[in-house]
Parts: C-alpha cells; structure tokens; sequence
C-alpha cells in the first residue's frame, strides 16, 4: 500500500488486487469469510449475513495464497473485469446506503468520452434525491468507475488509476 497526501487527507493506492478487494468490502462493511463468500458484518445475525446477488452467493479472493473460484450457485467478485456483477453489486450498494444511512440513490449512469488519444473512457455518476450528483474520476476500465465511486460514496479516499489499463 501507498499513502500519498492531497488536501482532503491522505490518499490510499492498494498493489494488489487482493488488498484493493479487501479493501473496497472493508468500506462497505463487508468480510470474506474462510470459505470465500461475502458476509455483511454490519447485520444484526450471528456471524453475518451471507450477500447474495440474483440469488447467487458472491465469493471474493482476499489473499493470494488462498484463491477462491465460485461454484454451482455463487459468483465471484471479480473488481477489474467482471462488469455485470459490479454494475449488480453496485446496486447492492446503494441499497445498503439507503437503508443505514439514508442516503438514496435516484439513479447511477455512466458517462462516457474519449481522451486526447482518442481512447474511450468513461465516469460513473449518482445522482441522490437531494439532486446532488457525484461523479467517479474517469477510467479506461468500466468496472473501476464503481469501485472508484462506491470508495467517494463510502468516503474512503482511494485511489485506483494503477489498476487501470487501455482495453483493445
């Protein structure tokens, strides 16, 4: 990990994809349990409760020396490539924001453009019911503007642009 100073505090940049994982759950109050899957520690239930997308219960890696894959009825939580289950657990999000913090999502929309090279990037934005808006940095990669923007709407101030590549 890298802590770099801005004006808000310090900055956070994660070196795996492992920490960056751990991490992005950390700030939504989520844990990985041995057996991979996601639990919500912030729920009244003994242990936590299981997260569950489409039905399916989600599995994240957490340490390189302990992989997890998913199996019949699970889905991996896979930050950098996976964009259905990001743009799904995204809303998950924003659920769980409503309901602890009642902060509410009207709706989520990407953004899309190209830099100067002519590469297409994009941003997501949120715009809440209070009509204010908050928008990701822009990435080359889909799935990084929902980890940037669940970081800024959980106010954990990270950085992830060296995760970020040009697709082709």
């Amino acid at each position: 990990m890298k802590i770099f100073q801005s004006e808000m505090g310090p900055v956070f940049q994660y070196e795996s994809i492992e920490e960056l994982t751990y991490n992005l759950l950390n700030c939504i109050g989520l844990s990985v349990r041995a057996d991979g899957k996601i639990i919500d520690t912030e729920l009244n239930t003994y242990g936590g409760a299981e997260v569950k997308l489409s039905g399916k219960s989600i599995k994240a890696s957490i340490d390189p020396n302990n992989i997890h894959y998913a199996g019949e009825g699970e889905v991996m939580l896979d930050i950098l490539t996976n964009y259905k289950v990001m743009n799904e657990f995204f809303g998950f999000f924003l659920d769980k924001k409503k309901a602890f913090d009642g902060q509410e999502a009207l709706t989520y929309y990407p953004t899309d453009t190209e830099d100067d090279k002519g590469n297409k990037i994009c941003c997501m934005n949120v715009k809440f019911v209070d009509n204010s808006v908050v928008s990701s940095e822009f990435f080359y990669n889909r799935c990084l503007t929902i980890v940037d923007m669940i970081f800024k709407i959980g106010e954990c101030n990270v950085d992830v642009h060296n995760f970020d590549v040009i697709s082709n």
